[in-house]
């Protein structure tokens, strides 16, 4: 199956969408290089988790599958972690280390990507660590016929102790074969309820063909930092015949009780925070791709509106005399996006979701808008 992007575009005075180089992860080049039949490449990127980063290999070197190459992807770290991996591939000979300058998960994945030499390429962050048999259950799926990707299901953990049971809902009861109808199934159940369908949400955890990744250029958009891997999971999914989904938790997702889910740096480019739009983008070319076309255009503008609500949220749990500046900036410029403006119009929240910040969004009531965002965000967090 073919799907050759096609971007939509839309003539406003400012569009968040217009922020992001979105075809600059096509223009640049990929080797193609003779890969290794039956080895998977294990891509791991790194920045300063110097506590995290020797557990993480070890469980990748621990696996009862052997034909694999770890490659860590050292970005810029300042701490010790890339005196530890340098220390682990000067030991064993499976794992390499490429340092590099700091410029973001995005980049280093790519230059993991890359310089991969496996039939398989599998994606795992430095803070989190997989099962002994997490290789060999996806490899035995992957390996049978027309099979593209699969994805193993996973453990959401506090500090590597405590189980957070509602992180870990991808709503399969068994595993099961993803047929292109189940998958269009379940992406038209996340464009309705976009955080309760987390299935292409993450690019950790699951088997992609590296001939797919090289051969038709899916990389990881550098001007991302944040739905970069939603991103990449729709695009590589245009080349999907069939997936699978492994039941059994194969990967110890990781979080610590230092952070919140609405912590946040407001980068420079503050537009970079709203990267559901390129996202969403690669998602509706997907459906249209597969003519999926039915309630498109509101569904995609539901999901557009529920994340830019979750994102205002999490910034006005950051409303301070610090960033007070910048953010009233962010929601006044956002809110006056005839972009956004438009969206809104097709949101329909579902039970437990906000009906007053969408209104609010509508009539532009930009300030009480920010409060009303710092309490929710107070009660949710």
């Amino acid at each position: 199956m073919s799907c050759n992007i096609e971007h939509i575009k839309i003539n406003n005075k400012f569009n968040i969408n217009n922020n992001f180089k979105s075809n600059n992860y096509f223009k640049e080049e990929i080797s193609i290089v003779k890969v290794k039949k039956g080895y998977i490449s294990i891509i791991v990127a790194v920045y300063n988790d110097e506590n995290r980063i020797g557990y993480c290999i070890k469980s990748v070197l621990n696996q009862d599958f052997n034909n694999f190459e770890l490659i860590i992807v050292n970005d810029g770290s300042t701490d010790s972690s890339g005196k530890i991996s340098r220390d682990f591939a000067k030991k064993n000979s499976r794992v390499s280390l490429v340092n590099i300058t700091n410029s973001g998960p995005s980049n280093a994945r790519n230059v993991g990507i890359k310089k991969a030499k496996g039939e398989f390429i599998f994606f795992l962050d430095s803070d989190d660590y997989i099962e002994t048999e997490a290789l060999n259950l996806l490899y035995s799926q992957i390996t049978k016929s027309k099979i593209d990707l699969v994805i193993g299901n996973f453990t959401t953990l506090l500090d590597s102790k405590k189980i957070i049971p509602s992180r870990n809902i991808l709503h399969f009861p068994r595993s099961t074969i993803l047929s292109r109808k189940k998958i269009n199934t379940y992406i038209n159940l996340y464009l309705q309820r976009p955080n309760k369908y987390p299935l292409f949400a993450f690019s950790w955890g699951r088997l992609f063909r590296t001939e797919i990744i090289k051969e038709k250029k899916i990389l990881f958009n550098k001007d991302m930092r944040t739905f970069e891997d939603v991103d990449f999971n729709f695009r590589y999914l245009c080349y999907v015949e069939n997936a699978f989904y492994v039941k059994k938790s194969i990967i110890n997702h990781i979080i610590s009780s230092t952070y919140s889910s609405a912590t946040m740096n407001i980068p420079k480019n503050y537009k970079k925070f709203f990267g559901y739009g390129i996202a969403l983008e690669s998602a509706s070319n997907y459906l249209r791709k597969n003519k999926i076309t039915k309630n498109i255009i509101p569904n995609v503008a539901h999901a557009y509106s529920a994340f830019t609500i979750i994102q205002f949220i999490r910034l006005g749990l950051q409303y301070n005399k610090k960033n007070k500046v910048i953010i009233k900036k962010i929601f006044f410029e956002f809110v006056n996006d005839p972009l956004l403006q438009e969206k809104i119009s097709h949101y329909s929240p579902n039970k437990g979701d906000s009906v007053i910040i969408p209104v609010l969004i509508k009539m532009k009531f930009t300030w009480l808008l920010i409060q009303f965002c710092r309490i929710k965000g107070k009660l949710r967090y």
